[in-house]
């Protein structure tokens, strides 16, 4: 029986052919990244979180959704640490943090696949902003400070994020597949311990 094959839907943008001819102002194409109907956005963060189903994958590659994630982890955080005791508080920033978690993911990400641009680079992996929420809401609300509880969301939400773009990698990746297994594995594991060292260090309330 030969193999189905994948096909990846790409959902990038809602212009005619005509302005697809005409390149864009780096500020016209800002405005297009951030233009997203108000009824797609709940779907978007749902295929953020979807493996591919029936052979077939939803990528979307604008940046107003994962603005959106990122900014409803940073409050996340906030509330997080607005509980834990003062002893436990730490000195390095939620800033600083996000923002080493960025310089680590995005340039690996955008330099080992010749597919997507920076700006789609970032939206792809802003999208997986959302598996880190989802998981610090769900250990906040429910389980205050059960470990169990957090790594069992760790791996049901984050875990689908990191298929989804071990996923794209695979896809579209041009190197060899030991590259392509050592990229997969980095993303995967920094992925994952930012989201256990945010949870310890800022969310859990020891």
């Amino acid at each position: 029986m030969a193999s189905r094959k994948h096909s990846i839907i790409q959902m990038r943008d809602y212009y005619s052919d005509e302005e697809k001819l005409i390149k864009p102002s780096v500020h016209k194409k800002l405005v297009q990244l951030f233009t997203v109907p108000v009824r797609e956005i709940p779907m978007r963060i749902v295929h953020s979180f979807m493996p591919p189903y029936n052979s077939t994958t939803y990528v979307h590659t604008d940046l107003l959704c994962p603005l959106i994630g990122v900014v409803l982890l940073y409050i996340t955080i906030l509330y997080g640490m607005s509980y834990k005791i003062p002893v436990a508080n730490s000195s390095t920033s939620v800033e600083q943090i996000l923002i080493l978690y960025a310089l680590l993911v995005v340039p690996v990400f955008y330099v080992s696949q010749d597919h997507y641009d920076l700006y789609e680079s970032c939206a792809i992996l802003g999208y997986t902003a959302y598996g880190h929420v989802l998981t610090l809401v769900l250990s906040l609300i429910f389980s205050p400070g059960s470990v169990s509880f957090f790594f069992i969301n760790l791996i049901l939400f984050c875990g689908l994020n990191v298929i989804r773009l071990i996923i794209l990698l695979l896809f579209f990746m041009t190197h060899k597949n030991i590259i392509k297994l050592l990229v997969s594995s980095y993303l995967c594991i920094v992925y994952l311990l930012c989201n256990i060292y945010v949870y310890f260090r800022f969310v859990h309330r020891t």
